[in-house]
């Protein structure tokens, strides 16, 4: 993958699905009552099919191909502390646990369990990668200064306000805090919109395309932070956008391995072999 398909990744998926499993509960209950709830930690979005299909190689009965439904949802099985991860939001904003004023499962995703927070009136989102996303720790790593760099150029991407790559903290999972952008989705909608409004979405999108595309990217990889990757890793610098980000940034944001799925899912991730940076 290289590093403007990176790019896109991030921006693609605009807003949550619209199928959704709804919680909203006090803040003053919040934290006590969904410590328990299994529905927080387990994919409850959707089913996958059974799909029998029959060849002339194989014996009629015999089942070629198929989606083991259990252990799909096996692999989306994600515990994690709900109080820390409500204090982490709050303290990515500045305040304190007692101002969180609710918690829901917002939406699921292929990779991404994803919660909605409502923090002294302020609303947050928290996303928390599946055990079966790989590799966990570059592909947060990454998503967070990939969101950064084009949010330098002036693409409308959410503001991140805390992460944390790996597992090895309060909440017991990796995260991502961001802010919530405000809006409906467009699928929804689509057929209400007049052709003149539809026009200017379209030329809306090609511009963010266009931005996207003229970021001055040196080789392909992925995205990242210098100080999310071990010492003596492979890199290759990368300019922000703006003067303000790239002063607090300076030197920092650099091209690493490449996240792509495919190199470090099961055994491969254990292969001594070169992802990237490369041209």
């Amino acid at each position: 993958m290289t590093s403007r398909h990176s790019l896109w990744k991030v921006i693609q998926p605009l807003l949550p699905p619209s199928t959704r499993t709804l919680y909203k509960l006090p803040a003053i209950h919040a934290s006590r009552e969904l410590v328990d709830r299994p529905d927080l930690f387990n994919y409850t979005s959707g089913r996958w099919l059974f799909v029998s299909l029959k060849s002339n190689i194989c014996d009629a009965n015999l089942l070629c191909d198929r989606y083991n439904e259990p252990l799909r949802l096996k692999e989306r099985i994600l515990h994690f502390n709900v109080i820390e991860l409500n204090q982490a939001a709050a303290a990515a904003v500045g305040k304190d646990v007692a101002s969180v004023q609710s918690f829901r499962k917002l939406a699921e995703g292929g990779f991404n369990r994803t919660f909605e927070l409502i923090i002294d009136g302020l609303e947050v989102i928290a996303r928390l990668p599946y055990p079966s996303t790989y590799p966990k720790y570059y592909s947060v790593a990454s998503e967070v200064a990939t969101m950064a760099l084009v949010r330098s150029y002036g693409v409308p991407v959410p503001k991140i306000l805390g992460y944390s790559a790996t597992h090895n903290n309060a909440v017991g999972a990796e995260y991502i805090i961001m802010e919530k952008v405000s809006g409906r989705d467009i699928g929804d909608i689509w057929y209400e919109l007049s052709e003149k409004e539809r026009l200017k979405i379209v030329v809306q999108v090609a511009r963010v395309e266009s931005i996207l595309f003229s970021i001055p990217l040196p080789t392909c990889g992925s995205i990242y932070f210098k100080n999310d990757l071990k010492y003596g890793t492979d890199t290759v610098d990368v300019r922000a956008g703006d003067v303000e980000t790239r002063d607090a940034c300076s030197g920092q944001m650099c091209i690493g391995p490449d996240v792509t799925q495919k190199w470090w899912f099961e055994k491969s991730s254990s292969l001594k072999v070169p992802r990237g940076p490369c041209e």
